[in-house]
């Protein structure tokens, strides 16, 4: 009897530390499982020098890369993508020499320094707007400055 007494309290203590959880430090891989896929994405791509933007409605987030400014590059360029949260891909991505903003809700305008400009050539870079829910890319044209 005293041996089955043993057994059974032996057994209940081994039941009671199976069902406890452990409080272990989450492993890299569920940690990994938490970070959104666009964060991932822009580390691969850019490593630390990533900034996320995200639009007014949040369904899209704009990740920006800018390489270094130094006096042989005065306008460095700018490697940047478009990711659709919902739809959890890319819908547009370029590199410019230039800048890229949230123009709307759904549209960003990327501007675009000129490299070297020629004594007979118009003055002043291309602007154009991106919708970023199709990748569709139309120029704003400038106005001509001149007479």
């Amino acid at each position: 009897m005293y041996r089955t007494i043993h057994l059974l309290c032996i057994t209940a203590a081994l039941s009671g530390l199976a069902a406890c959880k452990s409080s272990e430090a989450p492993k890299e891989d569920e940690q990994m499982s938490t970070t959104p896929a666009y964060v991932q994405l822009a580390h691969d791509r850019f490593g630390d020098n990533a900034e996320f933007v995200d639009n007014p409605t949040g369904e899209f987030v704009l990740i920006v890369s800018e390489s270094e400014r130094d006096q042989m590059n005065p306008h460095p360029k700018v490697t940047f993508f478009v990711y659709g949260k919902d739809q959890s891909e890319v819908t547009y991505e370029s590199e410019v020499a230039g800048s890229v903003t949230w123009l709307d809700d759904y549209h960003l305008e990327v501007v675009v320094i000129p490299g070297i400009v020629k004594a007979d050539s118009e003055p002043g870079g291309v602007t154009y707007r991106v919708d970023a829910r199709s990748g569709s890319r139309v120029e704003i044209k400038a106005p001509s400055r001149r007479q």
